[in-house]
Protein backbone atom coordinates (compact mmCIF):
# COMPACT_ATOMS: atom_id res chain seq x y z
CA UNK A 1 0.00 0.00 0.00
CA UNK A 2 1.28 3.33 -1.06
CA UNK A 3 0.77 6.13 1.43
CA UNK A 4 -0.16 9.60 0.40
CA UNK A 5 1.55 12.71 1.14
CA UNK A 6 -1.19 15.65 1.87
CA UNK A 7 1.56 18.85 1.28
CA UNK A 8 0.23 22.28 3.68
CA UNK A 9 0.98 25.53 2.51
CA UNK A 10 -0.27 28.08 4.48
CA UNK A 11 -1.09 31.34 3.10
CA UNK A 12 -1.98 34.00 5.48
CA UNK A 13 -1.04 38.05 6.11
CA UNK A 14 -0.27 37.03 9.71
CA UNK A 15 3.31 38.07 10.28
CA UNK A 16 3.85 37.42 14.21
CA UNK A 17 6.78 35.07 14.41
CA UNK A 18 4.79 33.12 16.92
CA UNK A 19 2.23 32.47 14.21
CA UNK A 20 4.96 31.14 12.04
CA UNK A 21 6.48 29.05 14.91
CA UNK A 22 2.77 27.30 15.46
CA UNK A 23 1.73 26.89 11.77
CA UNK A 24 5.34 25.43 10.98
CA UNK A 25 4.39 23.14 14.25
CA UNK A 26 0.93 22.16 13.41
CA UNK A 27 2.60 20.65 10.29
CA UNK A 28 2.55 22.70 7.86
CA UNK A 29 5.37 22.76 5.34
CA UNK A 30 5.65 26.21 4.46
CA UNK A 31 4.38 29.63 5.83
CA UNK A 32 4.07 32.22 3.13
CA UNK A 33 2.78 35.70 3.97
CA UNK A 34 0.52 38.09 1.42
CA UNK A 35 1.10 39.45 -0.44
CA UNK A 36 3.56 37.26 -2.36
CA UNK A 37 4.71 37.37 -5.98
CA UNK A 38 3.30 35.04 -8.65
CA UNK A 39 6.77 33.59 -9.16
CA UNK A 40 7.64 33.34 -5.19
CA UNK A 41 4.56 31.51 -4.68
CA UNK A 42 4.94 28.93 -7.88
CA UNK A 43 8.70 28.53 -6.68
CA UNK A 44 7.92 27.51 -3.12
CA UNK A 45 4.98 25.44 -4.01
CA UNK A 46 7.63 23.35 -6.40
CA UNK A 47 9.84 23.14 -3.63
CA UNK A 48 7.69 21.48 -1.16
CA UNK A 49 6.49 19.03 -4.20
CA UNK A 50 9.97 18.42 -5.10
CA UNK A 51 11.14 17.27 -1.09
CA UNK A 52 8.01 15.42 -0.84
CA UNK A 53 7.69 13.47 -3.80
CA UNK A 54 11.11 13.44 -4.85
CA UNK A 55 10.51 15.04 -8.42
CA UNK A 56 13.10 17.09 -10.27
CA UNK A 57 13.44 20.60 -10.81
CA UNK A 58 11.72 21.46 -14.08
CA UNK A 59 14.23 24.67 -15.88
CA UNK A 60 12.67 27.89 -17.04
CA UNK A 61 9.37 26.76 -15.44
CA UNK A 62 8.44 30.16 -13.57
CA UNK A 63 7.16 33.15 -15.51
CA UNK A 64 6.66 36.56 -14.18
Amino acid sequence: MIAATVLIMLITSRTDVDDIVTGLQAGADDYVIKPVDRSVLLARLEAIMRRAYLIEPRENCVSG
